[in-house]
């Protein structure tokens, strides 16, 4: 096929199939209208996992900050996701003097000699501000004024040793905590971390994540001065584009230059955050292109010419071609057309042995990357891929599974109409967001320090909805988006301190209501509310007003269909929750409904901290106390729970029967322990073993041990997470032998 405008059939054809694969207009308009809660929910994560005080500030790149880690799904393979790890308290600067914010760690950039588009970091001020910085192990020093940061900061990191700081340790056990990395590499600049896997395959599946860090270099770069002056005939990218982006400057990141002597100094300016800009400013067609060049390396050149031609070289290659092209070319009829001319352009590059960085004219992509018999081999490659393209695409997924069952003018002509309300669901990643707080796991609910410390968990709270407020305000996003966060937070708040005024007392007074800081409530929220009020009044001994609440909720959960929204949780766990991100956004809410994918726990489950233990009725203490110790250290390395999650049905239901068991009311018992049977009968709940400990708990109270011995069994078969089924089942043994003692020998 050597002349693709002879065959417009050809480019409609492969243009719909990547519609249908996710790539229409329509669908990249929703994920870029969308796109601003990504960076919202990575603002979460760094809040999450404390990366402010670790002077880190972590943003997507690679394919998950362009909005293509779908394109994994797209050919059937898993992906890497790339974030960049910004020391936002550092600043680069070319010019000595340059002022920086008070308490930044400064440097200045001093130009490699070999490649222009490298630079080597000099220390000119050290920061009151405590980074990662700070370790000593990280320079080279030229004498006792003279130091320059070292690019081997992943190797570093990764050793975890000698002279690292606690900062480093507490951002390994950060890792480790998280539930989601298992192992830790060094790829290149990158700190790789390999996920757990554990998704089903064509789920977007993200089975590595790497992490680079850089430096903020606040200026823009004069070497790069061109780009930002040059005429651009097409008006790609527009002035406002470039003046927009220019003013925010760039980045370093730790890659040495492949002729320098001493590599290991050495920095790369990266233009990374514009890059990622410029491609959210694609057409269709000028995606689609990106796309398929990538299914050529992939499928074509990997084999044969490993990365010889790295991505970074076909994405600065099409950049190239669409500044230099007329924007009537980048229409679906002419797709094939525009690779090819990529193509052309590549193999011009190759010839010349010379592709001009698309940012820094005079610095070359292609420096030393391959020999002479490997040139001719990359040649040949693409000369091969642009006289044959149709057919090496039909070769690959997902073509080579369509074509063979339809003709080209069919998949032509199947165009491909979305309804926009199809693919309108804000709601979902609200609940996405909503599952960076209550769904990445347990243990990480809070920060651990938080978990040992009524204060700390308090302020954490607080801060933490100051910081989610703020990051709204950012991203100019609407405080409704993360509604229900704010909202579990404060409520978590709320609770905590009257535990810490209250805990070690009984009041008479009655707490009949906790004032709710959103306008608005749906029923379910004020539902929650409810048991959460019930929950303080049974703790500080109200019992005869939390019995006559409890009683009317659990009359309400009854009377309702008791099915709420289920979280990924799986996905998140395996690291996969910007994809899952992602295949929602495409795909619709199906996915939330999926068996395959919900979640063992609910994105409202009660979740009680270590410290609110003497406020919490006796079998819930057991969860959170494993009788193999007596004293409650809680270090994870001995296993010991952190907190428990409990369903708000289970605990509402569990309360009944404890409060009628206090009140000493027999029939209510009876009553309420039906209610409990019903409860852990519902397919919808959580935390089953937490359930059926509950009612084995009421059962063994009415001196139904054969009902009771049965219900912890079934406990035993949820896998419980910690040992207090087993200590529930001791309790149980020890009550029907004191019985038969009893009944034996009585007094």
């Amino acid at each position: 096929m050597e002349n693709e405008e002879d065959h417009p059939a050809a480019s409609l054809a492969i243009s719909n199939i990547l519609d249908k694969c996710g790539f229409s207009s329509q669908h990249r308009r929703l994920i870029k209208s969308f796109w601003p809660f990504l960076h919202l929910i990575t603002d979460i994560v760094n809040i999450h996992f404390d990366m402010p005080s670790m002077g880190l500030e972590n943003r997507l790149i690679g394919s998950a900050g362009e909005g293509l880690i779908s394109m994994s799904a797209f050919n059937n393979t898993t992906c890497d996701a790339d974030v960049m790890a910004i020391l936002a308290n550092s600043a680069a600067y070319e010019d000595r003097n340059s002022t920086v914010p008070q308490g930044h760690w400064q440097f200045r950039m001093e130009p490699c000699n070999k490649d222009i588009g490298y630079v080597r970091m000099r220390l000119v001020k050290e920061g009151s501000i405590f980074t990662l910085l700070a370790t000593e192990a990280f320079y080279e020093r030229e004498n006792e004024d003279v130091r320059y940061l070292s690019n081997k900061i992943p190797d570093t990191l990764n050793n975890f040793g000698g002279n690292l700081t606690n900062l480093c340790q507490h951002y390994k056990q950060t890792l480790q905590l998280s539930g989601v990395l298992i192992d830790q590499i060094v790829t290149g600049p990158s700190l790789s971390a390999v996920t757990r896997g554990g998704l089903k395959p064509n789920i977007f599946a993200v089975d590595k994540v790497d992490t680079v860090i850089s430096i903020p270099c606040p200026k823009w770069p004069a070497v790069a001065k061109e780009w930002a002056e040059r005429k651009r005939e097409y008006n790609w990218p527009s002035a406002n584009f470039v003046t927009e982006h220019v003013k925010n400057g760039c980045y370093v990141v730790p890659v040495g230059c492949k002729e320098c002597d001493r590599t290991y100094l050495d920095w790369r300016l990266s233009f990374v955050l514009v890059e990622q800009a410029l491609i959210w400013d694609f057409n269709s067609t000028q995606l689609k292109c990106y796309l398929l060049l990538k299914q050529i390396k992939k499928f074509v050149f990997e084999d044969k010419i490993g990365d010889i031609i790295s991505s970074y070289i076909l994405k600065t290659t099409v950049f190239w071609v669409i500044e230099e092209s007329p924007p009537d070319l980048w229409v679906p009829h002419r797709l094939l057309k525009t690779v090819q001319l990529c193509l052309d352009r590549l193999i011009a590059s190759v010839r010349n042995d010379f592709c001009p960085n698309y940012f820094i004219r005079i610095c070359n992509l292609l420096a030393k990357r391959y020999n002479t018999t490997e040139k001719h081999t990359v040649l040949s490659l693409c000369y091969h891929a642009k006289t044959n393209l149709m057919t090496l695409l039909c070769e690959t997924p997902p073509f080579n599974e369509i074509f063979p069952e339809n003709s080209v003018e069919e998949i032509a002509s199947d165009t491909v109409e979305f309804c926009d309300a199809d693919l309108k669901s804000e709601d979902v990643f609200s609940v996405i967001l909503t599952s960076l707080f209550s769904g990445l796991s347990e243990n990480m609910r809070m920060p651990l320090a938080c978990q040992q410390s009524i204060h700390k968990s308090i302020q954490y709270c607080n801060t933490t909805v100051d910081k989610i407020k703020k990051a709204c305000l950012n991203h100019d996003l609407p405080l409704e988006k993360t509604a229900n966060v704010i909202a579990d937070l404060e409520l978590i708040s709320r609770r905590l301190v009257w535990t810490q005024n209250n805990v070690y007392e009984e009041t008479t007074s009655n707490i009949r209501c906790i004032p709710v800081s959103q306008h608005r409530l749906t029923d379910y929220e004020a539902l929650m509310e409810n048991i959460t009020i019930i929950h303080l009044n049974v703790a500080a001994g109200n019992t005869h007003l939390a019995y006559d609440m409890i009683r009317s909720v659990v009359a309400t959960l009854k009377c309702r269909s008791y099915v709420r929204l289920r979280l990924p949780y799986e996905t998140l766990l395996t690291g996969n929750a910007f994809t899952c991100f992602l295949d929602i956004a495409t795909r619709g809410l199906n996915l939330i409904t999926d068996e395959s994918v919900q979640s063992k726990q609910n994105l409202s489950d009660f979740l009680f901290l270590r410290f609110e233990i003497d406020v919490l009725p006796q079998p819930l203490q057991m969860e959170m106390l494993p009788h193999t110790q007596l004293s409650v250290t809680f270090d994870l390395s001995s296993g010991m729970r952190q907190m428990v999650a409990i369903d708000p049905a289970v605990y509402a239901c569990f309360l009944k029967f404890w409060c009628a068991m206090k009140l000493k009311r027999n029939i209510d018992m009876l009553v309420a322990r039906d209610d409990m049977v019903w409860c852990c009968s519902l397919p919808d709940i959580t935390n089953k073993a937490v359930a059926f400990n509950l009612l084995g708990y009421c059962h063994k109270q009415l001196e139904e041990y054969d009902s009771a011995f049965g219900a912890f069994c079934r406990a035993w078969e949820q896998r419980p997470q910690s040992e207090a089924t087993l200590v529930h089942i001791f309790a149980l043994v020890h009550s029907i032998i004191r019985r038969e003692l009893n009944e034996t020998c009585p007094d």
